[in-house]
């Protein structure tokens, strides 16, 4: 699980998990850079080498980016989201610009005429599949929570962009998910694909979200 660092995100609460359930690997912005080059040791992270730790080494069958409401460094991002190309800035400020250029990107899909809900198009775990998202139909949230969402999925984008990952990921022997955490109602939102949104996880979604995930995951055999 990639999460963000706030103190207020504690992913074990919300996920209701124990110790030893997970790997969590936490930044501000619960961002998974994206692979421009792994060859060159510079542009090496911490999230590439948890990738290749936990999906190569382990096996692990699941990967979860979880993003969250209120996100300081979201809304520094949607501060700076006219900056991107500026190479100024604080320790912070460049790393939220250079990993959140492609989400920006994204959210410049959401304006005035589609009432910022989009749809948002995402590059799936292979070249030839794209799917779309809405963001926020019923709109509940402002667009700084908005542009969390879609931050949220486009770490997805990323993750399949790591070539050691490509092989799983066509065979369908990897997962990848989106969880989107509302901390002032605890309400926890997974990515439905059939749904094109993030859906609210309750005893009225939980089996029908559960299905979605267990047709995808029949697919791999």
């Amino acid at each position: 699980m990639f999460s963000c660092m706030d103190s207020r995100v504690v992913s074990s609460s919300f996920t209701n998990s124990e110790i030893g359930d997970n790997y969590i690997i936490k930044n501000a912005g619960n961002f998974v850079p994206y692979p421009d080059d792994l060859l060159q040791i510079a542009n090496t992270t911490s999230a590439a080498g948890a990738l290749e730790l936990t999906c190569v080494r382990q096996k692990i069958r699941h990967v979860v980016v979880a993003g969250h409401s209120d996100c300081k460094a979201m809304r520094l991002l949607f501060e700076l989201r006219n900056e991107m190309d500026k190479k100024t800035g604080s320790p912070l400020e460049l790393w939220i610009k250079k990993h959140g250029a492609k989400t920006i990107e994204k959210f410049n899909f959401l304006n005035e005429g589609n009432d910022f809900i989009g749809p948002v198009p995402y590059k799936q775990e292979t070249d030839s599949k794209f799917f779309s998202v809405f963001i926020d139909p019923d709109q509940n949230h402002n667009l700084v929570d908005k542009l969390s969402q879609v931050n949220c999925i486009q770490q997805l984008e990323n993750i399949a962009a790591y070539p050691f990952l490509k092989e799983r990921l066509v065979n369908n022997d990897l997962m990848l998910h989106a969880l989107w955490y509302d901390i002032h109602t605890g309400n926890v939102h997974l990515l439905s694909r059939q749904r094109q949104r993030f859906v609210e996880v309750n005893e009225r979604s939980y089996f029908g979200l559960m299905q979605e995930v267990d047709a995808v995951s029949e697919e791999k055999n």
